[in-house]
C-alpha cells in the first residue's frame, strides 16, 4: 500500500428475489407466442439477409469505383499547346 492508502471492509446485503421471476415461464404454453417468436425470427433473418446484400452491394461499387479511379490515373491527357508554341 503505498501513501496511506488500506483495505476497508464491505459488507453488501445479500440479494433480494428478482421481480421478474414471477413471470418466468407465463408463455410456455401459449401457441400465439411461439407463434410470435417464430415471427420474429423470420424477420431478423429477412433483415439480416437484406443487410448482407446491401453490403456486397456497397463493396461492388466501391470496387468499381476504385477500377475507374485506377483506369482514369492511367489514361494520357493532352496538354493544351502554349501560345510561344513550346
Amino acid at each position: 500500500m503505498q501513501a496511506g492508502a488500506g483495505l476497508v471492509p464491505l459488507v453488501v446485503p445479500p440479494a433480494e428475489e428478482d421481480p421478474w421471476v414471477e413471470y418466468a415461464g407465463i408463455f410456455r404454453d401459449d401457441a400465439l407466442f411461439d407463434e410470435w417468436v417464430e415471427l420474429m425470427a423470420e424477420n431478423r433473418r429477412r433483415d439480416q439477409e437484406e443487410f448482407e446484400r446491401g453490403q456486397q452491394e456497397a463493396e461492388r461499387e466501391q470496387q468499381a469505383a476504385g477500377r475507374e479511379r485506377a483506369f482514369t490515373s492511367l489514361t494520357p491527357t493532352r496538354r493544351p499547346c502554349s501560345s510561344t508554341g513550346m
